[in-house]
């Protein structure tokens, strides 16, 4: 396949595109672990891109690229502790409706846009964390 065939990606901004020989939206974690494993195994280069809400290239590739936005949903809830587990291609909006759903607030979530995914910033961010606040 000639790179004029493979789909050009581009982050929201347009300042960041790539061509990827392939770009593939996993849809459960089984298969984004085969997916990883096999790429691994051919000694690819894999990349994982959310909504492409990135200024620099941390999500261009010329090999494999994994767009996670079938991976979404809230998997776990705990009551006691008030930690929520999601999938990486969650939403913001998303998980905010899952959430209100389970009976917790996660208050206002700052810098964070309704459309971006949670991927890890939400656990590594205090301020966002210490607003999930359950309801009882």
């Amino acid at each position: 396949m000639s790179s004029a065939d493979l789909a050009r990606w581009m982050n929201w901004s347009g300042n960041i595109s790539c061509v990827p020989q392939d770009v593939v939206h996993p849809e459960a974690v089984d298969d984004l672990a085969r997916l990883i494993t096999a790429a691994s195994h051919a000694g690819r280069c894999v990349k994982v891109v959310g909504v492409g809400h990135s200024f620099n290239d941390i999500a261009a590739t010329d090999g494999l690229l994994l767009c996670l936005d079938r991976l979404s949903g809230l998997t776990d809830v705990d009551y006691d502790t008030g930690l929520v587990t999601v999938l990486a291609g969650t939403t913001i909006a998303e998980l905010n409706i899952s959430l209100a759903a389970a009976g917790i607030g996660a208050g206002k979530s700052g810098r964070h846009r309704p459309t971006e995914r949670c991927r890890g910033d939400l656990h590594r961010n205090p301020r966002v964390r210490s607003r999930l606040a359950i309801r009882k």
